[in-house]
């Protein structure tokens, strides 16, 4: 079996290598900071397993990361490792087309577990108790949300909120609203630090549940 690990983290990359080339000795074990390294270095590889390393970044849309390895290897197995353990995120990244879920804070065993579930053709989402209250609802295809109260958003940051969910791009809004692309990447971190989603998918969740509101004022 090949398995490619990926992660901007140099340490990270290192450590999970070691180990699974100690419990997996027969398998080819490779590791590349992001899907283009590894097309300029290996562009006719196939794996069988991708353990690929997602981080807390408003910025970077690990949704979109995920959907861009399955479709450079539709048949392979992808497992996310979360750094911090989410279950909202699980839920989206299950059906984005991951096939486990875990986080950077797990034990070895853990992840060792994990992988033997995929390699079995099984979904896995890790055991640890700590926010993953839907765990159960998740493996069945289900995901409800706790109960929320709603976040108020300022008029221009709710109409850049908008304008995201629709598919709009930053120097798009900028265009539009007659900002420079620098402060509408900037507000849009703001706006997703404050709702504390990790991409437009849960952004779009949350207005399209009315968990977001606008006041009656400009932010700028």
């Amino acid at each position: 079996m090949i398995t490619l690990i990926i992660d901007k983290h140099p340490v990270i990359r290192k450590g999970l290598t070691l180990i699974l080339k100690n419990h997996f000795p027969q398998d080819a074990i490779l590791a590349f900071a992001d899907l283009k390294v590894l097309r300029e270095t290996f562009p006719d590889l196939t794996p069988d397993l991708i353990i690929l390393g997602v981080g807390q970044h408003p910025e970077i849309d690990n949704v979109d990361f995920i959907h861009e390895a399955e479709n450079q290897f539709p048949k392979c197995a992808i497992i996310v490792n979360d750094q911090i353990q989410d279950g909202d995120m699980a839920s989206a990244y299950l059906r984005a087309g991951g096939s486990a879920y875990i986080s950077k804070e797990n034990e070895i065993e853990e992840i060792l577990t994990c992988i033997n579930h995929v390699a079995n053709g099984q979904q896995y989402v890790n055991r640890s108790p700590a926010k993953t209250a839907n765990t159960q609802s998740i493996k069945n295809g289900q995901y409800n949300k706790p109960d929320k109260q709603p976040v108020h958003l300022a008029r221009r940051e709710f109409e850049i909120a908008n304008l995201l969910t629709k598919g709009f791009k930053t120097s798009e809004i900028a265009r539009l609203l007659g900002k420079k692309p620098s402060t509408i990447s900037t507000q849009k971190t703001n706006i997703f630090q404050k709702l504390r989603v990790n991409n437009v998918i849960m952004l779009k969740e949350m207005m399209v549940a009315n968990e977001v509101l606008m006041i009656d004022r400009y932010s700028y």
